[in-house]
């Protein structure tokens, strides 16, 4: 989805990225927000990357703290009622078994992947009355072990989870419409059958699954 920037009211870019703007200050943002010339919010985060005064080092992490607004704000707007499956998964006795399954995920899932803990940051921008104290999270950023999320939207806002690598690909190839089976052999194939099924069990307790087929044949 394209979000277009009404450029007469430059202030509309603090609507989208309350956050960011918490964390530079207003003033500075709106010294950027006002040279900002896309007319379409999700290269602002690239923008800002390319923009930001020392990025290296103060600033590292903001362009990615405005692409999860981005995220966030993208997923309300598109947000769809959901109802989870109430039935539960059987674990898999092989990996094999998973072509046997077919799996449906709730569409207001988005998967995010960061060098650094962006939604923790998010969060703490968010409580913080004026300037975030990050003092607390370790904000070097992470090349070969990433940041990986689920980031589950609503009715009442958007909730986060943590998550390892292997489940945030199963989630994606699923998402991508990628058979079950194939994404599972790819992913597990040399892994005991339980780990899959935890896997699974993982992404069911946090009420992702609207359905799922399983051909008895």
């Amino acid at each position: 989805m394209m979000l277009i920037l009404n450029q007469e009211d430059d202030g509309m870019l603090a609507n989208y990225f309350p956050q960011t703007e918490k964390l530079l200050g207003t003033k500075l943002f709106s010294e950027l927000a006002s040279h900002f010339h896309g007319n379409d919010f999700a290269i602002f985060p690239q923008y800002l990357k390319e923009n930001l005064p020392d990025i290296e080092v103060r600033y590292s992490f903001t362009p990615e703290l405005s692409r999860l607004e981005l995220t966030v704000h993208t997923a309300q707007l598109e947000y769809q009622e959901f109802h989870p499956a109430q039935q539960s998964l059987r674990p898999l006795q092989t990996v094999a078994d998973a072509k046997k399954v077919n799996i449906s995920l709730s569409p207001n899932i988005r998967l995010f992947k960061s060098r650094f803990p962006v939604w923790e940051i998010w969060e703490e921008c968010k409580q913080a009355c004026g300037t975030p104290d990050l003092i607390n999270l370790d904000l070097q950023p992470k090349i070969k072990t990433p940041y990986f999320y689920i980031i589950n939207q609503g009715a009442n806002g958007p909730k986060a989870y943590p998550i390892k690598k292997k489940i945030f690909h199963l989630i994606e190839g699923i998402q991508a419409g990628s058979p079950f089976g194939d994404i599972a052999e790819k992913l597990y194939a040399h892994k005991d059958p339980i780990v899959l099924s935890k896997a699974l069990s993982k992404i069911q307790s946090l009420k992702l699954i609207e359905k799922f087929h399983i051909d008895q044949r």
